[in-house]
């Protein structure tokens, strides 16, 4: 039987995932290449048995998962590709009568809930402002005269060749409001599969770290060869790539608990959810 893992092939995964895809996929395993959001469906119906998802995926299914031990998309500072693009002023989105419709992205479920935290939470908790968030495109946003939140390499483009009144760096804004990192994915996997085939998920997750130890090493050639994407000059794309993290310490285990209890006060879930890893032991001090 052959396991399935998920894959994000954005820019910000690359100083992983092009090692990996030079050494192959460990044996065992096959890989699905998707946008979070559909390796997010895809792990909660069982068709794969790990994936690089949405941190919410796990915050939904927390009796359903385990999370592979320090492996994440984080940011301690502006990730640069969580955007939310505007033509007015954050304060404005909360002064117009009635809902604010904001237009979002379907390719990720946890920057639209980070938006909804630092939109209701950390700015308008108390004015009681109602906001629509529509899933949609940049087009749809930009005819309507909408605010429109962009991730990935979407977001990379769109804040390189158009003019926007206002960019918000979501990650900024949560990193001011709480002084701790942002995990926007885990690696999340099955738990079923975790019981069943832990061998194969030690592998895996050997090969994780293998394949990330490489990527860092070789980041400036990485970023050379990956910046073709949007166009990026190779500094710019550098530049961009270390301000990701690509681990999963105990400061941003607490801002992955945070984020799921502002989650659990706005009805998102039901409860903060405690953190279960493979392999239970840690391999960091």
């Amino acid at each position: 039987m052959t396991l399935k893992v998920g894959i994000v092939n954005f820019i910000n995964t690359a100083p992983f995932y092009e090692p990996w895809k030079d050494i192959g996929t460990p044996e065992g395993w096959s890989t699905v290449e998707g946008a979070p959001s559909r390796l997010n469906t895809l792990l909660k119906e069982g068709k794969i048995d790990a994936g690089l998802v949405s941190s919410l995926t796990y915050g939904e299914h927390p009796d359903d998962l385990v999370i592979l031990r320090d492996i994440s998309i984080s940011a301690k500072g502006p990730v640069k590709s969580v955007l939310l693009l505007s033509p007015f002023d954050i304060r404005g989105l909360g002064q117009a009568k009635g809902p604010t419709t904001i237009i979002v992205t379907p390719k990720s479920a946890t920057s639209v809930m980070l938006l909804r935290i630092i939109l209701e939470v950390f700015y308008f908790k108390e004015y009681g402002r109602d906001f629509v968030f529509r899933q949609g495109g940049f087009s749809q946003a930009e005819h309507h005269d909408l605010p429109y939140l962009s991730i990935g390499d979407e977001a990379l483009t769109l804040a390189k060749v158009h003019h926007f009144g206002h960019v918000y760096d979501l990650a900024e804004h949560w990193i001011e409001k709480t002084g701790l990192p942002f995990v926007f994915a885990v690696m999340a996997v099955r738990k079923e599969v975790a019981k069943r085939f832990p061998e194969r998920l030690k592998a895996l997750y050997q090969h994780i770290r293998h394949c990330r130890e490489i990527g860092l090493k070789r980041l400036g050639e990485i970023g050379s060869e990956v910046s073709k994407r949007i166009p990026m000059t190779p500094s710019e794309c550098l530049c961009y790539l270390e301000g990701i993290d690509y681990d999963l310490s105990k400061r941003k285990e607490q801002g992955l608990i945070q984020y799921y209890t502002y989650l659990n006060e706005l009805g998102v879930i039901l409860k903060t959810p405690s953190l279960k890893f493979f392999p239970e032991k840690s391999n960091y001090s």
